[in-house]
């Protein structure tokens, strides 16, 4: 694995993962939220980032061998286009994950969270 694609970087605990690879693999991360990139810069200052719709990703160069999407799709109107975009870029891999409910919910609510 030479390098990966995170859309969606928000507070998503892959961020740790980053951290392993970011020496050996080239590691992008994504996100419409500037302060969520920033975050992420903060912790993985190698990382590079770039703010951006899932559903236009076109000005990122491609040739990622991993596309992770995860905790994103549910929050989407259009998760079928986001996701012709992320396979666009012809990954040997793609991770894409959803929450599953009720457990998510229980664990938001256990933690104090919504």
């Amino acid at each position: 694995m030479k390098s990966v694609l995170e859309v969606g970087v928000g507070e998503a605990s892959w961020r740790a993962f980053s951290r392993a690879v970011t020496r050996t693999v080239k590691y992008t991360g994504v996100d419409i939220k500037q302060s969520d990139l920033d975050l992420c810069k903060a912790h993985f200052p190698k990382i590079e980032t770039h703010c951006a719709s899932i559903y236009d990703l076109s000005a990122l160069p491609g040739g990622y061998d991993v596309v992770m999407c995860c905790e994103v799709m549910e929050h989407l109107e259009e998760p079928e286009r986001a996701l012709r975009e992320l396979l666009r870029f012809k990954p040997r891999h793609a991770l894409l994950s959803v929450p599953h409910e009720p457990w998510f919910m229980l664990s938001n609510l256990a933690t104090g969270k919504n």
